[in-house]
């Protein structure tokens, strides 16, 4: 598809229309509907263990901070999280509903452009308690990188597809994180494709990457990359996970 002839606006992601469609304003799936998931769990349970304390978690392009739910159930009062979109209805729901749970104590929701070159915060929410004791907590910044704090586990499912400049991205905020976790974005081959998702009037860009590419931001910029797919894959590709540690 030349790009030249068609309509590329990628504000539509911020759209209510957008997060109605995608089901970003209903009820939680319940974690059978989202198998995705459970690897991504299952990792961060394992860097639980590993660390004997509290997880900083940031999600990137977070919908409505359906992780931070699945969370909860696996390791309930554990972690600190941070759930980052661009969609405020999505962060609403998101917010709502994560402030009924039983066990769920620290959270912060921020919206934020991901696709803007300063990344700068439009909407801010934390919800702490008093004891909370898993290092420095976020704070009500104009920009993403002075209101994070150190991360552990930063994850982007499927959300580096959705940029126009990913590597920036992660260049930008890799002072701020010790791993990356890239779910849903690998291909045979590295792509750049148009798509109008439902709720969207015009098109967003959607990308796929291949390992190799992953392997040569890692190689130029002295990182560690390793890969893995969920045993229960039938999509050995697509499902395949890729972990940048800094």
């Amino acid at each position: 598809m030349d790009s030249r002839k068609i309509q590329i606006d990628l504000s539509q992601w911020a759209s209510s229309e957008v997060a109605f469609r995608h089901g970003y304003a209903s009820n939680f799936n319940e974690i059978v509907d989202a198998p995705h998931f459970i690897p991504i769990l299952k990792r961060l349970y394992s860097a639980y263990l590993r660390t004997c304390r509290g997880l900083s978690i940031m999600d990137l392009g977070c919908g409505n901070m359906r992780l931070a739910h699945y969370c909860n159930l696996v390791m309930p009062s554990m972690f600190h999280y941070i759930g980052v979109d661009y969609n405020q209805t999505a962060l609403a729901s998101g917010i709502k509903k994560i402030s009924q749970e039983k066990f769920f104590i620290n959270f912060t929701a921020i919206q934020v452009d991901l696709n803007s070159p300063d990344l700068a915060v439009l909407d801010f929410t934390q919800e702490l308690t008093p004891s909370f004791a898993i290092g420095k907590g976020a704070q009500h910044s104009a920009l993403l990188t002075d209101s994070i704090p150190p991360i552990d586990i930063c994850i982007l499912d499927s959300t580096l597809c959705f940029l126009s400049e990913p590597l920036y991205l992660l260049d930008t905020l890799r002072p701020n994180i010790s791993e990356f976790l890239i779910t849903r974005s690998i291909s045979s081959a590295d792509e750049i494709g148009f798509y109008s998702w439902d709720g969207m009037d015009a098109y967003s860009i959607n990308r796929k990457f291949s390992l190799e590419y992953f392997k040569r931001y890692c190689f130029s910029r002295g990182l560690t990359m390793q890969h893995f797919c969920p045993c229960h894959s039938d999509n050995s590709l697509y499902d395949t996970i890729v972990s940048i540690t800094t």
